[in-house]
């Protein structure tokens, strides 16, 4: 997922983008469904997928997909980059932007639900 991510920001810059950034998001999810004290669901479903976020121009552009392919992440840059370029041409006050210093890592969040009536 890395060279992923490195990649769709190497084809966001080259495309124009002052700015650029990637993220990648894995989403795992079960499901039960209970009723009288007898299961009548059960369902697992798993996500994978990416957003790129550019500036060009001082105007924002945000593209994603879960197609996770070298190609695709290509397309998807660049597809950013012409929503910014168009964000551009139709004006209007620039978006404010803070400099941050980059962040790496991985977030990770796991929620759990009390069943109902408890």
């Amino acid at each position: 997922m890395r060279e992923l991510a490195l990649r769709a920001l190497d084809t966001a810059r080259s495309q124009g983008a002052s700015y650029a950034d990637a993220r990648t998001v894995a989403r795992k999810s079960e499901s039960i469904t209970v009723r009288n004290q007898n299961v009548e669901g059960l369902t697992a479903d798993e996500s994978l997928g990416f957003g790129v976020r550019v500036i060009v121009d001082g105007y924002w552009g945000f593209a994603g997909s879960q197609r996770m392919t070298a190609e695709e992440a290509d397309r998807v840059a660049a597809q950013a980059v012409r929503i910014a370029r168009a964000s551009a041409r139709a004006g209007g006050p620039l978006p404010h932007a803070v400099r941050e210093r980059p962040l790496r890592g991985i977030a990770r969040r796991q929620d759990s639900a009390a069943p109902a009536g408890e």
